[in-house]
């Protein structure tokens, strides 16, 4: 850690909170007596020093955070999902681009997948955020979690403020309000809600909009929620113009609005309904337009692909073209179709009916299935046998449909889906869906700073080591290991305790190392870098001790032989590392 930063006393801890809403742990900034701090109170903060001491006194504190202030010249980047943890590399060239650009106190993040560039100058504008490139940078009132864990060459912080004056603005572009939201070359609807609602139930499709406005998915013809809440986010983005905003505001009025609309669903922090109303968007090939604007697909010559043209009335009612083969309203209906009768549509109804249960990790070519109690690698097809039944509930929602024409269409899709070859395509297009793709490292992950908690499955629940508090398994702790064993924290062990007394000749010290040296291991954590090794010369417990952890631990214990950490000259890399992984 620099010693600039050493000596700021600007430092605070932080714990873990997991929420549930955002899918993702919570940073709670904390004083030494684990109160909670604030990046608004210096009162709160203290010296580098006290905060590593509490840190290491207390195992409810994650880490150590900098408080960044007005009276300091302290500039931070957070550079979010840029590294690669397995590697341990940039991913990004841009972003390396800027971490050697800047040439500062670079260090990676808790979560391994990220970078803090830390830097002294003062922000032309102050912090911001771009999304789109995953950079934050603050000079105030925000704290950054830091590790200490810095870049080879990157362990200073330098005077940058050139350097900040010369890339903020290529960063943080100014903005033109008047385009905000607006997809392509459409321009924002002029219409208020209250008009744009008149005039998409007035429409030919009107009766369509209607039903989903109201919530009667099912009487509108829709296998699921989800397919109808996508077949209306497509009418709304057509009278809107693709913007996003009143988009949202309008489908939140609507009777398919539900707490699943502002739950996380994807990586990257995005919400269901954010995700569903961008879909719809970029997908809406053509936007409303008053006054005799056209809309035009050009060189189609089937019946669904002709030429479409529209234009309103000197009283502003929508011109009937009811005698065109394609309509504007079928054009809209076939902009905002939900899914779609694709191996892409197929993935995602396999994804909305079975994606809580499945996980795919590309490194490893393996499906990962949950059984209630943990994610374990598919061994009996389970990953086919969703597939199977999510092509079979394809044609059971066709059945429903009142329009004989979408019926028979759905109901051929429904018939060519139960195919080998399109199940497969089916699994395989899934496997790459957000949410669904797995990097290995995130299973078991024993990374303390964001496994605060010490998660340990047992038979009857997951067990948090910190707090001693068992409760219900669950999918994002991305668990897949088990110790076979209950636990019942007023249990005794009277076999067991006799055991280590006659071991340790009753010395309480050494049995109370003993057990803390159990505890160790079933943390996963590494801070102490400790290797433990069991001394005697033969029949004095060392066998008994190791077999009766290994037989508690069961999926998170492995043994290794000795010859593994031995090192013989003239002997050939070893490979038998690598199966001690996960340990």
């Amino acid at each position: 850690m620099p010693e600039e930063l050493r000596r700021t006393p600007h430092w605070v801890l932080y714990s873990l909170r997991w929420s549930p809403g955002r899918g993702k742990w919570d940073k709670l900034p904390r004083q030494t007596d684990f109160r909670m701090a604030s990046h608004a109170d210096r009162a709160t903060w203290t010296t580098f020093e006290k905060a590593l001491t509490a840190f290491y006194g207390d195992s409810r504190f994650a880490g150590l955070g900098f408080v960044f202030s007005e009276d300091d010249s302290f500039v931070g980047f957070d550079l979010d999902d840029a590294r690669d943890p397995i590697k341990g590399e940039v991913i990004s060239p841009r972003i390396e681009e800027l971490i050697y650009g800047l040439a500062s106190y670079t260090e990676v993040t808790p979560s391994g997948r990220g970078y803090h560039v830390l830097l002294k100058g003062r922000l032309p504008g102050g912090g911001r955020k771009n999304p789109s490139l995953g950079i934050e940078v603050y000079d105030r009132r925000r704290f950054f979690t830091m590790t200490g864990d810095s870049l080879p060459g990157l362990g200073t912080i330098e005077e940058r403020q050139i350097e900040l004056d010369a890339l903020y603005p290529v960063l943080f572009p100014p903005q033109e309000p008047a385009l905000a939201g607006v997809r392509g070359s459409a321009l924002p609807s002029s219409l208020s809600d209250s008009e744009l609602l008149a005039k998409a139930q007035a429409a030919k499709n009107g009766a369509d909009f209607t039903r989903l406005w109201r919530g009667d998915w099912q009487g509108a013809g829709y296998p699921s929620q989800s397919e109808a809440d996508q077949a209306l986010a497509g009418h709304l983005a057509f009278w809107t113009g693709g913007e996003i905003q009143q988009m949202d505001r309008l489908f939140r009025a609507g009777g398919l609005f539900r707490s699943k609309w502002d739950q996380v669903h994807y990586a990257d922090g995005k919400t269901y309904g954010q995700v569903t109303l961008e879909h719809a968007a970029g997908r809406s090939a053509e936007f409303y337009q008053p006054k005799g604007a056209s809309l035009t697909r050009k060189g189609k010559s089937s019946p669904d692909e002709a030429t479409v043209e529209t234009g309103e009335t000197a009283s502003g009612e929508m011109a009937d073209h009811s005698e065109e083969e394609t309509s504007l309203d079928e054009a809209v209906q076939k902009s905002s179709d939900p899914l779609g009768r694709t191996d892409l549509g197929n993935a995602r109804r396999l994804v909305e009916r079975h994606g809580r249960d499945l996980h795919f990790v590309f490194l490893w070519r393996r499906w990962l299935v949950w059984d209630g109690r943990s994610w374990k690698e598919d061994q009996s097809g389970e990953p086919q046998r969703r597939a199977k039944e999510t092509a079979i509930s394809i044609g059971q929602a066709a059945l429903d449909l009142p329009d004989p024409r979408r019926r028979e269409l759905l109901l051929t899709h429904a018939r060519a889906s139960e195919s080998v070859p399109r199940l497969e395509a089916m699994l395989n297009s899934a496997a790459s869906e957000p949410g669904i793709s797995l990097a290995p490292d995130r299973l078991d992950s024993d990374l303390f700073l964001l496994n605060v908690a010490f998660l340990l499955n047992v038979a009857n629940g997951t067990l948090e080591l910190r707090s001693g508090v068992l409760r219900e398994p669950r999918r994002e702790d991305l668990l897949s290991k088990t110790a076979p064993v209950a636990y019942h924290p007023e249990a005794e062990a009277p076999t067991w305790m006799a055991f280590l007394n006659r071991v340790t000749g009753s010395n309480p010290e050494l049995c109370g190392f003993l057990q803390r040296v159990a505890g160790y291991c079933l943390s996963g954590d590494m801070r102490a870098r400790c290797f433990f090794i069991l001394y005697g010369r033969g029949a004095n417990g060392k066998s008994t001790f190791l077999s009766t952890l290994l037989g508690m631990l069961g999926d998170y214990g492995q043994q290794g032989a000795a010859q593994t950490f031995i090192a013989m000259r003239g002997e050939r890399v070893r490979n038998d590392l690598a199966g001690l992984r996960g340990a």
